[in-house]
Formats: C-alpha cells, structure tokens, sequence
C-alpha cells in the first residue's frame, strides 16, 4: 500500500495522506484540539464544505481525487462509496472495542443525493469496482466447482447409486443488489463473514420494508439489528423453517433523488431512526464539462489491492470453533482522543432535537467505524488504533456533521414550499381569500388556530399576498383579518 513520504512534514499512520491543498484549513490527522473543519461548519450551516480527502488512506484518496476529475464530480460522490466498501470488505472480520462492552463493527451505510444526472452511479461504480471484481471471481469459483459437484456426483451414482448424496456447492457472494430479508437471509447465513448491498436507487431499500410486512416495522427492526451487528432471524413459509444469522454484517451505499428522499423517507424513518444511520451526502451540483482526465492504471490498481487486502482479513476462531470477529482494540493516545470527542459530541447533541439530535447519537458511533476502517488499512491491521488514526476519523464525522445539518435545512426548506404551494393552492379554490379561522377548519393538517395565524404570516412575508382587515363597515363585530391572495406571484 501507498504510505506517506519519510519527506513529509507530519508523520501520520501508514495509508493516510497529507493536505495536498496550499493553505488547507482542516486539521492534519495528527494534530490536537477541536475540529477546524466543525467551527468552519458552525459559522454557515447553508455552505458547503469541500470532502476532506486529505484524511483517506492513501488509496482511497487516490481514486477519489482522480475519479472525480475524471468524472466531473465532486469528490464526496466518489469517497462516500468508497468508504462504505471498504467498510463492507472489512465485515465482520473485525470489531473496534472501546470500552469493555462497547464495540463497533465496520459497517457504514450511505446515501448520496442529487438530481438526475448528478453521476451518482459513475461515483459509486468507480468505488465498488474492487467489489464486483471480488463478486466475479466468486462465481467463476462456482461455476468451476457446479461441474466438479456435478463430476462427483455421477462418480457416486455409478459406484453405489449415491446419487444426490454429495452435498452442493454454495456461492460465496461479496456483493448483492436484493434488499429484501427474504432474499437476504440465506446468502447472509451462507456468507457469515458479511456482504454490501448496492442500489443505483436506495429507494428500493425502503420500499422493501414493506413488501412482506405491512407496515414495514419488523423488517425495519431487523435492519436496525443488522447495523448494530447484532443476530437477526428471518422466518420462511417453507418446510425449511427460519433462517438465523448470528451476526449480521450489511454495508449499504445508493443513490436517490432530493424529491424522492423527501416522500420516501418521509417522518417516519427519521422518527424510527433508520434515515439518521445513513452518512448523507448531497453534494453542489456541477455543469458538464469535457475532459481528458482519466484514472490511472496504476490508481486503480492501487485501490483494488487495497480492497482485496480488507477482504482477505481474517476471523478469529471462538472457544467453540466458530468464526468470531477480531478485537482491535484502542492505544492510550486514541481512547483519551476518542473520550475528548465524545464529550464535545454530548454537549452538541444537548442543544439538538428531533431528527437531528437522531442523527448525532448515530455520528458518534460512526467515528469509530471509520477509524477502524482506516486503521484496517494501514500496514499493521492487527495493531491498536492510533491517535493519529482516531483524529483521521473524527475529522470526517465533523465533516458529516456539517454536511447533515446543511442537508436537513435544505430538505426542510423545500418541505416548507411545498406546504405553502399546497395552501395557495386551497386559497385559491376558496376564491382567492381566506381568514385563519377558515384555513384551520379547511386543513386537517393545520391544528390550531395560531398555527394558522403564522402560515398566513409567512405567505405575507414571502409575498404571496397581502391583508385585509374587515370592520364591517363600523358595524358590530370583531374586525377580521382576510388573506388575500396576490396572483402575480402566486403562480
């Protein structure tokens, strides 16, 4: 693999690279303190902060940096899926321990948001490659051993009419495109070691919840048990009865569109929790533009080693036999890094709610999953996770941090219009004018009759129209406040 240069400045873990940016703002990978990256953040939460490339391992760095100039991209579309597949090849291979009774596997699920057209699928093929290469072996390996089966099979037949008696190859599989549990199950109980699901469109993902459960709330907890690492249990309506995985490891990267994200995840997977797992990323939309840039050879084949290497790691064997994941556990240096953030990390999060109070109890954990995955892919994956590495890692979760709260306040911001379209809309088969009392007896939606004060107030403010004050003509009566709808620019 890559290492940093014995003429670098800073010495940081073997696979991680330095800011190659002159006068780059973000902290290197071994520097103490606060984030730069996470008070850059809280200045403008609306702007968008470049992906700190500088803190990948090499490799991955490498094939992010050229992919996107290649591509057009920005380099988030291409880093992104690139560390949910690392994170998928790492599997259940190994666990990162931080307290005695704390451990993190190296699952990672992402999304990236953009509009059709915004090269989600050319960044996560270029990621996944080292994927489906793997995906490709494996069944060239099945193919070879379905004849030899095949060869042993009538070997048996001839000899004592064993036929059938000989037990069938399985597939090993890496990478897998079904999101259903149904489908899933089986392949996870034949692959204990993990896979990675990948969508060109995530939103196939949540539409599976409910495709056997009406509802979707036990395949929702389901998959919130394969995040966490945990046993999962599928029941089948054949005679082959359950299937039970007991560590299910599933590392999910898609694309979706903003409109889609918006009705598919909608308020209920982000009060159950599954939208604040995904690390987001929802990038500045770029014009097209030819170019000659292309990724190297020598880039490419860097990374697939890299991959390869995550997917060659090893369990460990239990005191029954059985294949258990490897412990890495945390150098002095890294726990009192790690135990600093979780400090900082807890008094941010007091000051959240809802959602986003959701999606940073899920960031936390994610730092440690990211370091684990960058400190697989260091030279000494067997070793301890350094500070140097912890502070890698944190930095991105600052970065995702940002990139979450800018992503939620656009989403929310077009939530916002949305409804507001719709009441126009309502004023306008009402004849153009509406009182409070009215929107709220007319909305189901609107609750009470403050609530319909401020969206009126909001129209104003956003000149969708003007009030009118009704003192019935000096007669009797309390005065009524109409909104009046302004058709030039309400349309």
């Amino acid at each position: 693999m890559d290492i940093t240069s014995s003429q670098d400045p800073v010495a940081l873990p073997p696979g991680l690279a330095l800011p190659t940016a002159a006068g780059s703002s973000t902290q290197s990978a071994d520097s103490g303190g606060d984030s730069v990256i996470g008070r850059q953040a809280g200045n403008d939460e609306s702007v968008y902060q470049p992906f700190p490339v500088e803190v990948l391992p090499t490799a991955v760095r490498n094939i992010v940096v050229e992919g996107a100039a290649a591509l057009g991209c920005d380099e988030a579309m291409i880093a992104l899926p690139a560390l949910v597949a690392c994170g998928g090849a790492i599997g259940a291979s190994r666990l990162i321990r931080l307290k005695s009774t704390w451990l993190e596997p190296a699952t990672l699920w992402g999304v990236l948001i953009a509009e059709s057209g915004g090269l989600k699928t050319p960044g996560m093929a270029i990621a996944v490659q080292p994927l489906k290469d793997a995906e490709a072996e494996c069944w060239r390996e099945f193919d070879l051993a379905v004849k030899d089966h095949e060869r042993k099979v009538n070997d048996a037949s001839e000899i004592d009419g064993a036929k059938g008696k000989v037990p069938p190859p399985v597939c090993r599989r890496v990478l897998i495109s079904d999101a259903t549990l149904a489908a899933l199950a089986p392949l996870l109980s034949a692959n204990p070691r993990g896979l990675t699901l990948v969508m060109d469109e995530i939103a196939g993902w949540f539409s599976s919840f409910n495709r056997f459960d009406k509802g979707g709330e036990f395949d929702v907890s389901q998959w919130l048990s394969v995040f966490n690492g945990e046993g999962i249990i599928v029941d089948r309506k054949t005679a082959a009865g359950p299937i039970r995985v007991a560590r299910a490891s599933v590392s999910i990267v898609g694309g979706i569109q903003p409109g889609v994200f918006t009705r598919v995840v909608g308020q209920k997977y982000r009060d159950n929790g599954m939208a604040a797992r995904l690390l987001k990323v929802w990038p500045l939309r770029r014009p097209k533009r030819w170019t000659v840039a292309e990724v190297s050879p020598e880039v490419l084949a860097k990374y697939r080693e890299a991959v390869q290497r995550l997917l060659s790691l090893l369990p460990v064997e239990d005191a029954d036999g059985k294949a258990s994941p490897r412990v890495v556990e945390l150098t002095p240096g890294a726990t009192e890094v790690f135990s600093k953030f979780v400090d900082r990390h807890g008094e941010e999060t007091e000051t959240l709610t809802g959602h986003l109070a959701a999606e940073w109890s899920k960031l936390e954990a994610y730092a440690a999953r990211i370091a684990l995955v960058f400190h697989c892919m260091s030279d000494a994956p067997d070793g301890a996770v350094t500070e140097r590495t912890m502070n890698a890692a944190i930095e991105l979760v600052e970065w995702f941090k940002h990139e979450s709260k800018r992503i939620y306040s656009k989403l929310d911001a077009a939530e916002d219009e949305e409804r507001l379209r719709t009441i126009v809309e309502f004023i306008r088969q009402k004849g153009g004018r509406i009182s409070a009392r009215e929107l709220q007896n007319g909305r189901r939606s609107v609750k009470s009759a403050l609530e319909a004060e401020a969206i009126l107030k909001q129209l104003y403010q956003r000149g969708y129209g003007v009030f009118q004050v009704d003192t019935h003509d000096g007669g009797p009566g309390r005065p009524v406040e109409t909104f009046i709808l302004d058709e030039s620019n309400a349309s």
